[in-house]
C-alpha cells in the first residue's frame, strides 16, 4: 500500500493522487477533512493493511531503495524497528548540511537503550526522533495514535514507540530527505509550538523518571523548562499564559527514583515571572542567560 491521503487542502493534491491511484493499484487515495497532520497520519494508520509502516511527510521524498534497505536490516536484525540516516535539503535539494557528515552507524539497540538513544548528550541524537525516517512493524501503532492538534507530535510519542521495539536496528544510508522550507509548519514560530514542545518534553521527562532513567529524564525536563523561553510573552493569550502555568506546575512535580525534584524553586520562580509580563520575560532572559 501507498496510502495518500487528501484532506481537503485547496491544491492540486487531489488530482495528481487520482492519477497515480488510477495508474497502480498499490496506490490507495483517502478523503478526509482536514484535521492536521496528526489527524491524517491516525487516518492513515486506520486504512492500512501491511504488516509493516512508514510515514512520508507531504513536502518530504525518499530514495527509491529507502523501504527495502530498512525492511532488509529488519530481517536481518530480527528487530521491530528500523531507522535511517537522512538528508536536510533546502527546496532545491542542496544539502544544508555537511553531505559527508553522519551522525548514525549500523547498531542495533533494545528498548532498554531509550536513555542511550535520546539523551541530549548524544551528538545528533535528535534524529531519532522524528516518526518519518524510520520502518516499524505495524503492531507498534495498533493501539498508538498522534496527539489531536498537537504541534511537533513525534515528541509527544516517540518513547512510547521505543518501549514497543524490543529490538532496534539501525543504518547509516542517508535515505529520507528532510526537506527545509521557509513557509513550513515547523518553520513558522508560535507560542503554540513552543507550549506544545514544553508539554512533549515533560510528558518524557515524566515516563523516564518512571523508568528509573533519573539522568536522561533530567535532561529533558531542564530542557523543558528552558523552552519556556521561547515564548513570546507580548503575544500570549490569556488561554496560552494559564497553559503556561500550568504546564510550569507540572514541572514541579517531578520527581527522580528518590524522590528528589529536578527543577530548582529559584528557576521555577524565574519562569513563572516570566510568563506574568513583557518587561519581567525581558528580565528573565538576561538572568538566565548568566
Amino acid at each position: 500500500d501507498v496510502l495518500l491521503n487528501d484532506d481537503g487542502w485547496p491544491d492540486d493534491c487531489g488530482r495528481r493522487c487520482d492519477e497515480w491511484a488510477a495508474e497502480n493499484q498499490r496506490i490507495r487515495e483517502l478523503y478526509k477533512t482536514n484535521g492536521g497532520l496528526s489527524d491524517a497520519r491516525n487516518y492513515g494508520l486506520q486504512h492500512m493493511k501491511g504488516s509493516k509502516v512508514m510515514f512520508v511527510d507531504a513536502d518530504d521524498y525518499i530514495a527509491p531503495d529507502m523501504v527495502a534497505k530498512l525492511y532488509a536490516a529488519m530481517v536481518a536484525d530480527k528487530a521491530n524497528l528500523a531507522i535511517c540516516e537522512f538528508n536536510w535539503v533546502d527546496e532545491a535539494g542542496n544539502s544544508v548540511e555537511s553531505p559527508n557528515e553522519t551522525f548514525m552507524a549500523r547498531e542495533t539497540f533494545t528498548n532498554e537503550d531509550i536513555p542511550q538513544l535520546l539523551t541530549l548528550e548524544r551528538k545528533g541524537g535528535w534524529r531519532y526522533i522524528p516518526v518519518w525516517n524510520k520502518l516499524y512493524d505495524a503492531a507498534i501503532w495498533s493501539d498508538l495514535q498522534f496527539p489531536y492538534q498537537k504541534l511537533h507530535e513525534d515528541e509527544f510519542v516517540i518513547q512510547e514507540v521505543l518501549r514497543r521495539s524490543p529490538r532496534i536496528t539501525v543504518i547509516p544510508d542517508k535515505l529520507y530527505y528532510y526537506v527545509k522550507r521557509d513557509k513550513s509548519i515547523t518553520a513558522k514560530p508560535s507560542n503554540k509550538r513552543s507550549l506544545d514542545v514544553v508539554e512533549a518534553y515533560m510528558l518524557r521527562a515524566r515516563y523516564m523518571y518512571g523508568q528509573g532513567w533519573d539522568v536522561t529524564a533530567t535532561q529533558w525536563a531542564r530542557f523543558g523548562l528552558t523552552y519556556f523561553l521561547s515564548l513570546d510573552v507580548a503575544t500570549l493569550t490569556d488561554e496560552e499564559r494559564q497553559r503556561g502555568l500550568a504546564l510550569l506546575a507540572q514541572c514541579g512535580q517531578l520527581r527522580d527514583s528518590k524522590g528528589n525534584t529536578p527543577i530548582g524553586w529559584k528557576e521555577m520562580l524565574a519562569v513563572k515571572l516570566f510568563l506574568k509580563n513583557a518587561v519581567l520575560a525581558k528580565l528573565v532572559k538576561k538572568y538566565w542567560s548568566r
